[in-house]
């Protein structure tokens, strides 16, 4: 029988269906297209595993298309963590939604990558009263001021810093639809693309 157990690696493609991808862009200090690129291999934040999920869906010779990110504690200021964001958005392209890396610390969530990933949805995973100031004001402010978002969904308040685009709604749901999504009660339309997602199998693991 063929593993079901995988090792991800940067440029892996999960196929999780007909129209639906995993594709890791970043893994144990790697990041696709970059190689290595944190050496300390004491901060577990750096090795953090990046994904971008997509989601195609053909109607009447139109393809509608869904993207979300997710990067774990990637970290993109450097100092005690590496940078791990700027090559991400190199190589991340557009998405509808981003999971905020790093529950919002202010050394996450950098402009370069901001601007490269052009998110319409932010989600912020996050306990109240935590002690390391998370989500930070300076990462919501980043979040805030980028044009293309529209909303920051947190599942609690956290430090308690707080700007208008934030809601503070509990568990987090994403439902995707043939030409939209939906976050919370908020529908948001999807984009049409002309390129589907690609049966090309190369760097591909067994559909799981």
């Amino acid at each position: 029988a063929t593993p079901r157990r995988r090792t991800a690696r940067p440029g892996h493609i999960l196929r999780l269906g007909a129209s639906i991808t995993l594709s890791c862009l970043s893994a144990n200090g790697e990041v696709m297209k970059n190689g290595i690129v944190a050496w300390d291999r004491k901060n577990e934040n750096d090795l953090s595993l990046a994904w971008v999920l997509t989601a195609a869906r053909r109607i009447q010779k139109r393809t509608f298309v869904f993207r979300y990110f997710s990067g774990g504690d990637c970290g993109g200021y450097g100092g005690r963590q590496t940078d791990i964001e700027t090559p991400l958005a190199a190589v991340a392209g557009n998405v509808d939604v981003i999971k905020v890396n790093h529950h919002g610390s202010r050394h996450s969530t950098n402009q370069t990558f901001l601007n490269a990933l052009r998110p319409r949805v932010a989600v912020i995973s996050v306990g109240d009263g935590n002690t390391y100031g998370h989500p930070s004001l300076e990462s919501l402010n980043r979040l805030q001021q980028l044009p293309t978002l529209q909303n920051i969904y947190q599942t609690e308040r956290g430090s308690g810093a707080a700007v208008p685009k934030a809601k503070v709604i509990g568990n987090v749901t994403i439902a995707v639809y043939d030409s939209f999504f939906v976050a919370d009660h908020d529908t948001f339309p999807l984009n049409l693309d002309t390129t589907a997602v690609s049966q090309k199998r190369s760097h591909a693991d067994p559909d799981i």
